[in-house]
């Protein structure tokens, strides 16, 4: 018996894989391994934020009490009675069906880097300074440099500064926007993002200032 390497093996893809390029999220987190780099480019959330012995204390408390259902499938608007205990607890008369449990855990690293944002960008319209969208949920701030500059030109200044970002652009199915950039506002902590963006807009100016 014969062992068929890789390189034998009479595979054949399709032409349309050749347009694939590499992972941008791999290729910046290589970056982002160096010391002293503030990443806003992932997508984890900050290990900080999570209240471990609250978390394993709340479980053994609904595992000793209604193990069996607590760990069944339910409603996908929440469990029904915590959405009786927050209707209860309103100080306006609503009905429980009226309740969606989801999770608020992000909205202060969000506020944070909104806030940094508007406090160190030059101030400005979309054609002469960044510009960036307020999530309503989710994990990213998408921002968008002026016309005629780059992302992925625009991130040799940013690491110089100590900041990192992922380009936009990979994320479009079509017509990607080369001026795009995914900033991730839950992996760093709060005074890292007031850091970072302190960062962003040093790295801005010096881009800006070279074209």
């Amino acid at each position: 018996m014969t062992t068929t390497t890789a390189k034998t093996l009479p595979w054949k893809l399709a032409r349309r894989t050749i347009k694939i390029g590499p992972s941008a999220i791999r290729e910046i987190l290589k970056i982002t391994e160096r010391p002293g780099i503030i990443s806003f480019a992932g997508g984890l959330p900050s290990p900080k934020t999570f209240p471990v012995a609250e978390f394993e204390a709340a479980c053994a408390k609904v595992l000793h009490h209604d193990g069996h259902a607590a760990l069944q499938y339910a409603a996908s608007e929440g469990f029904g009675s915590v959405r009786d205990v927050v209707a209860a607890r309103l100080p306006w008369q609503v009905d429980p069906a009226q309740i969606l449990i989801t999770t608020g855990s992000h909205k202060s690293q969000r506020d944070a880097m909104l806030e940094a944002l508007a406090r160190e960008m030059p101030a400005g319209d979309s054609d002469s300074t960044l510009t960036w969208n307020t999530p309503s949920g989710g994990i990213f701030v998408w921002a968008c440099l002026p016309k005629g500059m780059n992302a992925l030109d625009f991130l040799p200044h940013a690491v110089a500064q100590g900041v990192a970002f992922v380009p936009g652009a990979p994320f479009y199915a079509e017509h990607a926007d080369s001026r795009t950039l995914r900033l991730s506002f839950v992996t760093p902590s709060v005074d890292e993002i007031y850091r970072g963006v302190v960062a962003l807009a040093a790295a801005y100016k010096n881009y800006a200032a070279a074209e």
